[in-house]
């Protein structure tokens, strides 16, 4: 076994366990808040507030599905889910992702499961698909375009959805932003650089007036075709704002 499976497969087992103890104590479904009734200023107060703001929670929440890959049991958001198609011409299936809510027509019957993780999809373009689809398809040339297309279409919806949440920040440094609030706390910084050097996921710091400093994920958002009027926003904490860190989050596993 060399170091990648080894550690592929400790992550794994980390990840049953996280995944089992949330499924066994589970938190009662809090209500999501809507904009009219509630401010950029409200605290998130109680371990239920927590736990409805906290992306990786709605992940490791996320119903258990088989990874055909590393043939482990993952939260099926860390997971993508491919489909079949029929091909009318050639008369044969092929796999497609299934991203958001969006299925592919034709036998959906068959579905395969596959971690996010750019790496793996290289090597099934490369050395073939058939292993995870049990012989039924493979990967066609363009499969990687639609895998990349697809999540950064999410992504963009889920950011265009939540421009209400954006707090503007000032950057004092290359990876430092000012808050102007003590309240408000941040799922993510949102920046969007043309450089090819900036990174789509880094990590930064925000600090605000009391001198609380936090780091967060830095989400590079010209890499899914979308341009800021400012610097840098910072996305405030909050249950409306999870599938949008989720949606970056993906995004940027597909090139990890």
């Amino acid at each position: 076994m060399n170091h990648t499976t080894r550690k592929s497969t400790d992550i794994g087992r980390c990840i049953d366990k996280l995944a089992q103890k949330l499924t066994s104590n589970a938190l009662k479904k809090s209500k999501r808040p809507s904009w009219a009734t509630h401010s950029l200023h409200d605290k998130l107060n109680t371990l239920e507030d927590k736990v409805a703001a906290s992306p990786y929670a709605a992940m490791l929440a996320s119903p258990l599905r088989l990874c055909m890959y590393h043939r482990r049991m993952f939260p099926s958001r860390m997971l993508l889910r491919f489909g079949m198609v029929q091909d009318k011409y050639k008369n044969k299936l092929y796999p497609l992702p299934e991203v958001g809510r969006t299925k592919p027509s034709g036998p959906n019957g068959i579905k395969r499961y596959v971690r996010l993780r750019r790496p793996i999809f290289d090597e099934l373009s490369q050395k073939g698909s058939k292993l995870i689809f049990l012989g039924k398809a493979e990967f066609q040339k363009d499969t990687m375009e639609i895998i990349h297309h697809e999540i950064a279409l999410y992504a963009q919806n889920h950011y265009k959805n939540n421009n209400n949440y954006l707090k503007e920040l000032s950057r004092l440094e290359n990876d430092l932003w000012q808050s102007s609030s003590n309240e408000i706390t941040y799922q993510c910084i949102l920046i969007s650089s043309t450089d090819e050097k900036t990174p789509f996921y880094q990590h930064h710091r925000i600090i605000n007036p009391q001198g609380k400093l936090s780091t967060l994920p830095c989400y590079n958002i010209a890499r899914i075709g979308e341009n800021l009027d400012k610097e840098g926003y910072g996305v405030v904490k909050s249950a409306s704002t999870v599938e949008l860190a989720i949606a970056l989050y993906r995004y940027g596993a597909f090139f990890s």
